[in-house]
């Protein structure tokens, strides 16, 4: 008899009995056994045909027509899985020296490739060796980089003294180039104030040094000097120039606009008009105006003027060459008085007139 089934727990699922429409699919021990000499390739059956047939027995007879059975099911269902469930087969990779041994011209193109690529050498393969090459390598950047710096700063000293320190580049007073020294300075004197700096290298000569000594010269009004490479300089002079004569008690001396006494000489020079005012005490003052005024006017008028006198520096008073007197006045309003003077001479000529009064330029007097 059949034991009674067991009561199904509520809220629980009898999931280890199977359905009814399911069917085992394991084979039988029989069939497992068939599938594994199935499967056991060709040298399964070739021990079996190597066994020598025997006569079956009835019994046998009716389990090989079993066995026989499975078998053909079993190959069935492989040919099903096989026919539905196929992965094509990968392609095998063929080496690098298979290749070369089966294709010859593969192996010609392969040496041509080869060739054209620039080897490089492999120096070391270990990891000690090549932190050892690797420090090689930065010692021996280090030392590069010091030889550089090294050249470098040895260059570097190597100009500056050249140029700073040697006398290649010396100061040679010979290679002085001096202009603007024409009648009150001479180039001697120049070369006399300067001399201390020969010998000293051009580029550290004391340029200012130098224009302050050929400015205290006697007769030097302004100078300017410029480096002459490799061993010399430019020294360009302007001389202070005679604008009047002063006499004295033996002889002339000639000023300049500044009132500084450029020279003495025995006879007043031509072309140069003659101050009657004394240079000592208050009549310093009364110089000065005369000499300013005869800065602005043009070198024409200067030319024509043989003397100048005055009591004040107020009352300035020009003899022109042709014994015309013209009361100038004061410094003031100097290019006025050029432009009456000019319409006036003709007139004064004219009329034979001997004085002109432009001490009140808006009211000039011909008398």
């Amino acid at each position: 008899m059949k034991p009674p089934p067991r009561p199904r727990t509520p809220g629980r699922s009898n999931r280890s009995a199977p359905s009814a429409d399911r069917s085992p699919t394991r084979p039988a021990p029989r069939e497992r056994a068939v599938t594994r000499s199935t499967h056991s390739g060709h040298s399964a059956g070739s021990a079996e045909e190597a066994r020598e047939p025997s006569a079956p027995s009835p019994g046998d007879q009716g389990n090989e027509s079993a066995s026989g059975a499975l078998s053909a099911q079993a190959t069935a269902r492989r040919k099903k899985v096989s026919s539905t469930a196929h992965v094509p087969a990968q392609p095998t990779r063929t080496s690098t020296f298979d290749l070369e041994e089966r294709e010859p011209k593969y192996r010609e193109l392969l040496h041509k490739s080869r060739a054209a690529i620039p080897k490089v050498p492999v120096l070391s393969t270990g990891m000690a060796d090549r932190l050892a090459e690797r420090d090689a390598i930065e010692r021996h950047d280090r030392r590069r980089k010091r030889l550089i710096v090294s050249g470098v700063l040895a260059v570097l000293v190597g100009v500056v003294w050249l140029f700073g320190f040697s006398s290649v580049f010396a100061l040679n007073l010979n290679q002085v180039q001096i202009s603007g020294a024409q009648l009150y300075v001479s180039e001697q004197e120049i070369l006399d104030a300067i001399a201390g700096h020969e010998g000293t290298p051009l580029v550290r000569v004391d340029l200012g040094r130098i224009n302050s000594q050929v400015a205290e010269l006697k007769n030097v009004k302004s100078v300017t000097q410029t480096r002459r490479w490799p061993d010399g300089v430019t020294i360009t002079v302007h001389e202070r120039t005679p604008v009047a004569a002063v006499p004295e008690e033996e002889g002339f001396t000639l000023l300049d606009i500044d009132a500084v006494n450029v020279t003495h000489v025995d006879e007043a020079p031509a072309g140069l008009p003659v101050i009657r005012i004394p240079m000592t005490g208050e009549n310093q003052r009364t110089l000065a105006t005369a000499l300013e005024i005869l800065d602005q006017i043009p070198d024409t008028l200067l030319a024509e003027i043989a003397s100048i006198t005055a009591s004040t520096q107020d009352n300035i008073e020009f003899t022109l060459r042709d014994k015309v007197k013209v009361q100038w006045g004061n410094s003031q309003d100097t290019e006025l008085k050029l432009e009456v003077l000019d319409r006036l001479r003709p007139i004064a000529a004219e009329e034979k007139k001997k004085t002109i009064d432009l001490s009140a330029p808006t009211f000039p007097i011909i008398r």
